[in-house]
């Protein structure tokens, strides 16, 4: 049971520009022992940010594309440079969107870009070819994932999951999250996921194909996605 005093929003607003800096950075320059540990061992997460990129790219071009879990919106840029019309981007730390939309404006793209501050329940009804994710669904529950793909029921979608497996990196992760903050957040931690059941969740809400990518360098996570591969 989560701790009934526990927020979300404040959770991440707290920890959304350590875990950027220490996930996607090779090298920490100043860090708990736990966050030395966990960025040494986030090689898969840069591997997962350029994967995605790698893969949408040829998707985008003329598309309207949509990214939750936007964080600072590191993507943005780069999406509309391969193409896209417009690029909105949500997130539940407003702080986040904050910096975000200060990068856009520095650069000029704010017809092309926008960024808001909102948890997936209170989505807009908005027009979207494409919507991804990397590593949102971890932290839903079942009617949000259910809610969020019901929302999106036409839209092609890349999103990432943490996959059930076992595996000492696994493991290890585990340990960390339960350590570092599962203990005093009630077990606010991510899921990991058989992707049968994700499937069943997603399968009411759309009739497009399901591909399911793994690579060696992702860890234990993984990509489910309805855009063919170029």
């Amino acid at each position: 049971m989560k701790n009934s005093d526990f927020n979300p929003k404040s959770f991440w607003e707290e920890k959304i520009f350590t875990w950027e800096e220490n996930r996607y950075k090779e090298k920490v320059s100043s860090a708990s022992t736990f966050e030395c540990l966990a960025s040494r061992l986030s090689g898969s997460l840069r591997f997962r940010r350029q994967f995605a990129l790698q893969y949408l790219v040829p998707h985008v071009e003329g598309q309207r594309i949509v990214e939750l879990g936007c964080g600072s919106g590191f993507l943005a840029e780069e999406l509309i440079k391969h193409g896209a019309v417009s690029y909105f981007g949500f997130d539940i730390a407003q702080n986040a969107i904050d910096v975000a939309n200060r990068r856009t404006k520095a650069a000029n793209l704010g017809s092309q870009i926008n960024f808001k501050c909102l948890s997936v329940d209170s989505l807009p009804s908005m027009e979207v070819d494409v919507v991804f994710s990397l590593g949102l669904l971890d932290w839903l529950t079942d009617i949000q994932l259910s809610t969020l793909f019901a929302h999106f029921h036409s839209t092609h979608y890349l999103h990432s999951i943490s996959e059930k497996r076992l595996s000492l990196q696994q493991l290890i992760h585990k340990f960390y999250v339960n350590i570092t903050y599962g203990y005093r957040t009630g077990n606010y931690v991510p899921r990991y996921y058989d992707v049968g059941f994700i499937k069943r969740i997603i399968n009411p809400h759309s009739s497009k194909p399901i591909q399911v990518i793994r690579h060696s360098k992702l860890g234990f996570g993984a990509f489910l996605t309805t855009l063919p591969k170029y």
